[in-house]
């Protein structure tokens, strides 16, 4: 997919706020900057 960063971190919190994802974990790879956000997605909505 050629999509931006940006672009992405947008629709994953639309998804979260809608409740079909989660953030399930966070790694940091890195000693330098914010940890990534690991999401675990749902095609259905999680009741």
């Amino acid at each position: 997919m050629q999509i931006t960063q940006r672009s992405a971190r947008r629709i994953l919190t639309e998804l979260e706020e809608k409740g079909f994802a989660e953030i399930v974990a966070e790694e940091k790879p890195y000693m330098r900057g914010r940890p990534r956000k690991v999401y675990k997605i749902w095609l259905e909505q999680k009741v």
